[in-house]
């Protein structure tokens, strides 16, 4: 068995502005990122592209974040379709990273005591994103030494989860 036959296939589903001007320098940087995961085959769909209309935004959307392995939302606070999109990972308790820009200045009280990562705009994101993207997909081993599924979300009520 090669390599890339022992590699676990992940979905990750990507919610980002379309119209953000680091738009298309971290979908770049992502996918690079995503192929560099030795241990991982990481295939990621960004929403901006799937997605295209809004008559299609209720059943697809839902559709593809559950299919997704874990989601990761890259924000600045200000887009509530990618704060719908986080709060729907966390519906459906998928792992979710969410990506704060440099220019955030606010960000809803929900997301606080969840996994993100802070972009600073400059060299620094690079291994930052991989770092925080590699967390999120390394979990537990399983015992044959392959990944276990990826840790899934709660939310805690009345101090139990």
């Amino acid at each position: 068995m090669t390599s890339l036959e022992t590699r676990r296939r992940l979905e990750g589903f990507v919610a980002m502005a379309s119209r953000h001007p680091q738009t298309s320098r971290l979908r770049d940087l992502l996918l690079e990122i995503a192929g560099e995961l030795s241990d991982y085959k990481i295939d990621l769909t960004f929403a901006h592209e799937r997605l295209p209309t809004h008559l299609l935004l209720i059943k697809d959307l839902r559709r593809l974040v559950a299919r997704s392995d874990f989601v990761l939302c890259v924000t600045d606070g200000q887009d509530p379709d990618i704060l719908f999109k986080a709060g729907l990972a966390f519906g459906l308790r998928k792992p979710l990273l969410v990506v704060i820009l440099p220019e955030t200045e606010i960000l809803p009280a929900t997301f606080m005591g969840h996994f993100y990562v802070e972009l600073a705009g400059d060299a620094s994101d690079r291994e930052c994103l991989k770092s925080a993207l590699a967390t999120l997909v390394g979990g537990p081993k399983a015992e044959n030494g392959r990944s276990a599924g990826l840790a899934r979300m709660g939310c805690a009520v009345g101090g139990e989860r």
